[in-house]
């Protein structure tokens, strides 16, 4: 699907948009979303809320491409925790899992959910969801692309991935080294066994740098 298809979406059709393909050794996205975060204030969107689900963030490209080249989550339950546009999720379900996008604005839901149709994938639940009160859904891997931007975010997310890897499930965590990023991989040992270590991926014509951390269930 393409342009043309999405405003035909009437959900999507008051944006301006933009595609982009996400290339990875295994396959290719393509994904459909507003034209940038930037976009939506000058349309009047709340400065209360910042849009940030509305840009294609570099490390959901790095996880999305990391899941296309080791399609190791066939008939996995993989949650997409603050989804935005679906990216990390669609590859998921391009690989065979099961997918849950989870967003707390409707808006990205829509996207991720065309984008998920776009591509193919089938078997995916879009659900609104506020990571700083609810608890996430169990599955099997629990995805955190680069959602540590505020320090009040450092302790709701702690509260997620404990509940996750408590259930059985594993964790990703990518953070472009941010100081709140600090916080939160420093608290990960005490959650379970964690193993962190570099990733990259270029991303509008740079290589962008990210710390990663894998936790699963295990003596701390």
């Amino acid at each position: 699907m393409t342009i043309p298809d999405a405003m035909r979406e009437s959900e999507l059709r008051r944006f301006p948009l933009r595609r982009r393909d996400v290339e990875g050794a295994g396959g290719k996205l393509r994904i459909v979303a507003p034209k940038s975060s930037r976009d939506l204030l000058l349309l009047g969107w709340s400065q209360k809320q910042l849009p940030h689900w509305a840009d294609i963030w570099p490390a959901s490209v790095a996880v999305a491409r990391r899941l296309m080249r080791d399609r190791n989550v066939e008939g996995r339950t993989v949650v997409d925790l603050g989804c935005g546009v679906g990216v990390a999720g669609v590859a998921a379900g391009m690989c065979g899992a099961r997918v849950r996008f989870l967003d707390r604005d409707p808006h990205a839901l829509d996207f991720a959910k065309f984008n998920a149709r776009s591509n193919g994938v089938a078997d995916y639940e879009a659900l609104v969801f506020d990571w700083t009160e609810a608890t996430v859904p169990i599955g099997d891997l629990l995805i955190l692309a680069d959602l540590a931007y505020e320090f009040r975010h450092v302790r709701p997310l702690l509260r997620q991935i404990e509940s996750f890897v408590a259930g059985g499930g594993e964790a990703w965590l990518l953070d472009p080294d941010r100081p709140t990023g600090n916080d939160l991989f420093a608290a990960l040992p005490d959650i379970g066994v964690t193993e962190v270590h570099p990733i990259e991926t270029n991303w509008d014509g740079s290589k962008r740098a990210f710390r990663m951390a894998e936790v699963r269930a295990g003596r701390p």
